[in-house]
């Protein structure tokens, strides 16, 4: 009998070790997956052959990629790409907290970022083939305008409703003991994600438009929060 007990006791430790590991490892892949959407975000928009023509009308923007045709293309890549990270590290943080609130910001994100990927799509084929034309069809512009109502669709409505939901499930779940088995983030980084919702939402209702950076620096400082936080004792480093 003293021998099955003293057994019983030495594979507690190891079983709350090996039940830390995923819960790490998990916890280093989606602060990264964060990360990497702020990042891509922020080196898309920045590229300096197509920073100054974000605000220009269609056929300029038009005209300006068919002198920098590898500069647009690489921008239009890096905003895709920096969405599809924001897909998984949303999905990632929405299963940890594993609230009703998370849920519903999941459905939210999904819902905006399939219509923000449908929109890429468009460039990427549509519009890719439209550059270097001396003179765009009259269908490309009402394409291109419907294209960029998904884009606002996405970056104004649903992306801040995402966000409004995960920052307070992130609030409320630091509160709780029982909030899921996953990583959960620090708690003030769900007020910097209601922050940020906040001040697209205020954008949208004060000029019809939004410049979407507030999301994509949340994203990037809750990554960031979660890869600096520090493993538990006897965690894996692996």
């Amino acid at each position: 009998t003293e021998i099955y007990t003293l057994s019983l006791h030495d594979a507690l430790p190891i079983s709350a070790e090996n039940r830390a590991r995923p819960a790490s490892a998990s916890s280093r892949t989606m602060g990264a997956l964060f990360v990497t959407s702020g990042v891509l975000f922020v080196l898309g928009v920045a590229n300096p052959a197509v920073i100054g023509t974000w605000s220009d009308s269609t056929p300029d923007a038009l005209a300006a990629a068919a002198g920098h045709r590898t500069a647009w293309l690489a921008t239009t890549w890096l905003l895709t790409l920096s969405v599809v990270a924001g897909i998984a590290a949303v999905t990632m943080l929405a299963r940890s907290l594993r609230t009703d609130a998370a849920r519903a910001g999941l459905a939210f994100y999904l819902a905006g970022a399939t219509l923000y990927l449908a929109s890429m799509t468009f460039e990427l084929t549509v519009t890719a083939a439209q550059i270097g034309v001396p003179v765009a069809p009259d269908w490309y512009f009402g394409m291109e305008a419907w294209s960029d109502g998904l884009t606002s669709a996405y970056f104004a409505l649903l992306g801040p409703a995402a966000m409004t939901c995960l920052g307070a499930a992130v609030v409320r779940a630091r509160k709780r003991t029982d909030a899921g088995s996953g990583p959960v983030p620090p708690a003030w980084t769900g007020v910097v994600l209601l922050a940020a919702a906040a001040a697209l939402f205020a954008q949208y209702a004060a000029f019809r438009g939004v410049l979407p950076f507030p999301q994509f620096f949340a994203f990037a400082a809750l990554g960031l929060a979660v890869l600096a936080r520090r493993r538990p004792p006897g965690a894996d480093p692996g």
